[in-house]
């Protein structure tokens, strides 16, 4: 069936407008939920035009004698086109306007004149603390071209003046302190109001929170009447008045908990807000049973119920209405003990994955909390969609004393294989492609595969030392890493994790091509502590090396224990909480570092790294603060065939070994310091870049940050900051710290925040040529903050 025609009742000038809206549907298959669809459409385009009486709907449907089309008679009217001109609406957008004219039509259907423009205007400088405000508004009627009906205001605005509160009076307050009351209303005060500003709209949500803080005291008959505002003859300042009748202050006699045993009782009323003696607080009843009954089910009650929640058989009053008794009704029904559980839902996920998080005894007190946490436990696996934990009583004739509970716990699995393609832009490595494929549910088992490959080109060579700067070779990096995880190794609490790496990488003062394979376990010793102790082997070739010591093969074996404390309260995006993190790294031949003649790799690396995140203000604030130190322990002098000591080409001593430049500390990627390059920051006090030195005995790093942020929602945040940081060969010196500061701006996302930062030197360097350093650099980072 295709429309045949489609008639409009309207007139004639207003069928002539709106037939090319229409003439697209004739001979289109007759679709009625689509087409009301494109009147709902055509609604709004019209009422965006300025056609807010807009009206059309389907008159009268006919179907042809052969049955193979429709006829559609529709009732439509545009109604007048009315259009707003505003002259002096300082600190009012026109589209502010606008909009609170829409609402206003729509409440009002075909009522809307001046004075409703003018009630609008004023109402919206009001919200603003501006009042007194002289609104003209002219009305001109005529005719568009099309010679439809149209209405224009003119509107011309002198805008008025912010009110100052002169006082505020609450008549009849007695019973409740008035400067307690007076410190409640600026406490809970808009910004306006705060600083000391008249606003209406603050001053009648007030009544609200004042009746609230009665029904807190116990007084439940309390009348309050709106603000009666009055202006002062020149209209600068205002006073308003609270007509106030308090009634019975109620006391509490009493609070009766059925069917609870006595010990619990005196815990309960130990623990809940309501206090026997005091003034009985209504608004906080509702916490009180949730806790009360919470607090029951935690002592094994599981299945307790309160009987009585309606609030009149709750609380039960005295006849004068000066006291009441609060009366819970408990069905305590038997404390709940585990006795097996059932799994559904599991189709790949091997069950031993499921049973070993469940942790549930026979015989164990079944409570709210332990529930809670199998649940997290499930859901931190990452396996899962959906979890569902449902007790069921198993009643046993021969014990009379506990409910025997089956759990039957329903999971949904997520998909376990992930492919990510992830084209992107860093300022460190320049533009870059990866792709991963995740096997999350490996065999069923938890267990994690992961094959992981990138690329990327830079764009930029000021990383690079003055040879390799000047020659600016381009040279494609790459990285191909396959890691597997297992969190029960050999049926233990320890999580293993082995990775395998081939990579080619751009070194300030050489590239090199990595061959390297670790192997970790790690403990959870709780949900906060853990450490871990991970054995690394790393082959290197470097080349195009500029300085003799980076040429040439290393091996480089070493084992790092390390502690984390981590207390975030999230640890994506986190806002409070922190971190401590202390790391040691021993390289040796003990562990297949090389050892040859002058060139033997035995060091020692320690590193902490702590950051904390705490709220005030409104504002979260992150701190970070890093510490390294490492030293050669191959500090044996060389000597030659002769037994003579081998002079290096500075004039010193020779020793056996030193530390290869790819493990020296180097202030990028989370430790950088914002404002500045890496060339900039990895320099020496001597001007030096920490590349081009030979470390031999020891070396230092530090790093702070400090950071402001404000959320704005979910999705972004601003931010200030303050970075620290320098580089140390031989001797700790903190007071040569160069720091950076500047703005920026993150985008939050499920996977952590994407930060455009721009930082300046708080102290540009000159250079012997009288050229400074540049005065402040663009980042882009990944969470790393």
């Amino acid at each position: 069936v295709i429309i045949s025609r489609i008639s409009l009742d309207a007139t004639e000038n207003e069928k002539v407008f709106l037939k090319e809206d229409f003439k697209k549907w004739k001979g289109v298959r007759w679709d009625s939920v689509n087409f009301k669809n494109f009147l709902e459409s055509l609604s709004k385009k019209y009422f965006s035009k300025g056609f807010y009486n807009f009206y059309v709907r389907i008159k009268k449907v006919y179907y042809t004698v052969d049955g193979r089309g429709v006829r559609l008679t529709l009732s439509i009217s545009l109604g007048e086109k009315k259009t707003f001109y505003f002259k002096g609406n300082r600190f009012l957008d026109r589209n502010d306007i606008i909009a609170r004219i829409k609402k206003r039509i729509i409440v009002s259907k075909k009522r809307f004149g001046t004075k409703d423009l003018r009630k609008i205007i004023k109402n919206l400088y009001e919200e603003k603390g501006i009042y007194n405000s002289g609104i003209k508004v002219n009305l001109n009627a005529g005719k568009t071209k099309e010679n439809l009906s149209v209405k224009s205001y003119y509107c011309y605005i002198k805008v008025g003046k912010k009110v100052t509160l002169k006082n505020i009076k609450f008549e009849g307050a007695n019973l409740v302190n008035k400067d307690k009351i007076l410190k409640l209303f600026f406490n809970r005060g808009s910004p306006l109001t705060k600083n000391n500003y008249l606003d209406k709209k603050y001053f009648n949500y007030f009544k609200t929170i004042l009746e609230e803080e009665y029904y807190k005291q116990g007084f439940l008959f309390v009348e309050i009447s709106d603000p009666l505002i009055s202006f002062g003859k020149d209209h600068k300042k205002a006073s308003a008045v609270y007509s106030i009748k308090e009634g019975n202050q109620i006391l509490l006699k009493d609070i009766v908990l059925k069917n609870i045993p006595r010990t619990l009782r005196l815990k309960i009323l130990s623990s809940i807000k309501n206090k026997i003696g005091n003034p009985l607080n209504v608004v906080e009843i509702k916490d009180d049973l949730n806790f009360i009954l919470n607090l029951v089910k935690e002592e094994g009650y599981y299945f307790a119920k309160i009987k009585n929640l309606d609030l009149k058989s709750l609380v039960q009053y005295t006849n004068d209405y000066k006291s009441a008794i609060i009366y819970i009704d408990f069905d305590l029904e038997k404390k709940s003990v585990f006795e097996s559980f059932l799994i559904t839902g599991n189709r790949k996920t091997k069950r031993e994955v499921i049973v070993r998080e469940v942790k549930f005894k026979k015989g164990e007190i079944i409570t709210p909390r332990k529930m809670a946490a199998l649940r997290e436990r499930l859901s931190s696996l990452g396996l899962f969609s959906a979890i569902t934990l449902t007790p069921y009583k198993v009643e046993k004739p021969s014990e009379e004393k506990f409910y025997y509970v089956d759990l039957v716990v329903g999971v949904k699995e997520r998909n376990s294989i992930q492919l990510t393609l992830a084209p992107g832009y860093r300022t460190d490595i320049g533009i870059k492609l990866s792709t991963e494929l995740k096997f999350s549910n490996f065999q069923g088992m938890n267990r994690s595969l992961i094959v992981k490959a990138q690329t990327n080109q830079r764009l930029d060579f000021s990383n690079l030392d003055d040879r390799r700067l000047k020659e600016e070779k381009r040279l494609l990096e790459y990285s191909l890493k396959t890691s597997f995880f297992e969190p029960y190794f050999l049926d233990t609490r320890l999580a293993f994790e082995g990775t395998a790496v081939a990579s080619r990488k751009r070194q300030r003062g050489f590239d090199a091509d990595f061959l390297k394979t670790s192997m970790q376990i790690t403990r959870n010793l709780s949900s906060k502590f853990s450490y871990s102790l991970r054995y690394q082997l790393e082959a290197i070739n470097q080349f195009d090396a500029t300085l003799d010591k980076d040429k040439g093969f290393v091996r480089i074996g070493a084992i790092t224990p390390s502690l984390t404390y981590d207390f975030r309260e999230n640890k994506i995006n986190p806002q409070k909480g922190g971190i401590i993190g202390l790391s040691a790294e021993f390289a040796s031949p003990t562990f297949f570092s090389m050892k040859t003649e002058g060139k033997e790799v035995n060091y020692v690396k320690l590193i902490s790294r702590n950051r904390y995140y705490f709220n005030a203000m409104g504002w979260i604030y992150a701190c970070s603060f890093s510490f390294g130190y490492q030293k050669n322990l191959a500090t044996d002098v060389l000597v030659d065939s002769y037994g003579m000591p081998v002079v290096d080409t500075d004039g010193s001593y020779k020793f056996k070994g030193f530390i290869p430049s790819i493990k020296v500390f180097s202030l990028s990627g989370v430790d950088n310091v914002r404002g500045f390059t890496p060339n900039e920051i990895n320099k020496l006090d001597t001007g030096e870049n920490i590349g081009e030195v030979i470390v031999k005995d020891k070396a230092f790093f530090s790093n702070l940050k400090f950071e402001p942020r404000y959320y704005f929602n979910e999705q972004f945040a601003f931010s200030f900051f303050i970075d620290g940081g320098r580089l140390y060969v031989g001797e700790f010196n903190p007071l040569t710290m160069r720091f950076g500061a500047g703005l920026g701006v993150k985008l939050l996302t499920p996977v952590g925040s994407l930060d455009f930062d721009y930082g300046v030197k708080l102290k540009r360097k000159v250079f012997s040529s009288s050229q400074k350093e540049e005065f402040g650099r663009f980042h882009l980072s990944i969470g790393f903050f």
